[in-house]
């Protein structure tokens, strides 16, 4: 695999979160027993994945800013670009169901800390424009559906940092693959 951001994503690296049985098994589960939309599983399991991801990367935070030479603003910003499309997905989707102040509440976790406040403002402003791309761009296809998302969260306030676009590039990555994996006609069950 080829990635732009060569020097932070390879195989085995620490910031290419891996795919394994328990999200392939958590995206099969939600699309053919809750039903819910191929494209909307993915992104839940891709925002569980980065969760994950991030939790590992805070355990060995020292090892990770000293060896790749980033700043420990850096984690944070890897895990907003890896979770931020994926979120705006399943929020787009629960904006058919519910109300704003609802989905808001449930993608934007409450925190005194102004960083994640500022990234809470940021899904909470793309949300409705997310929501349009989404139900428009809405394909069979889960990667043609999540396409326009990856899209907007490329040239948006975070885009000028390269931790930021590393951590998009990896969830548009394990998007894919999520997508790959579970194969046709499964995704296509609830286009």
């Amino acid at each position: 695999m080829t990635f732009k951001n060569h020097s932070l994503l390879y195989d085995d690296s620490p910031f290419l979160p891996k795919i394994d049985s328990v999200p392939i098994n958590s995206i099969t589960f939600n699309i053919l027993i809750a039903r819910i939309n191929s494209a909307v599983a993915i992104s839940h399991a891709i925002v569980n994945n980065g969760v994950t991801q991030n939790e590992l990367h805070q355990q060995n935070a020292d090892w990770i800013i000293e060896t790749f030479k980033i700043k420990p603003l850096g984690l944070s910003m890897f895990l907003f670009g890896y979770t931020t499309p994926p979120t705006l997905i399943v929020g787009a989707h629960l904006l058919e169901k519910t109300d704003t102040k609802t989905v808001i509440k449930t993608i934007c976790a409450e925190s005194p800390d102004e960083l994640i406040q500022n990234h809470n403002t940021y899904k909470a402003r793309l949300l409705y424009q997310a929501h349009h791309l989404f139900n428009t761009s809405r394909d069979h296809d889960p990667v043609k559906s999540a396409e326009p998302i990856y899209k907007l969260c490329n040239f948006e306030i975070f885009s000028d940092d390269p931790l930021y676009l590393a951590g998009l590039e990896a969830s548009q990555h394990n998007f894919e693959l999520c997508a790959k994996l579970l194969g046709y006609p499964l995704t296509q069950t609830l286009a």
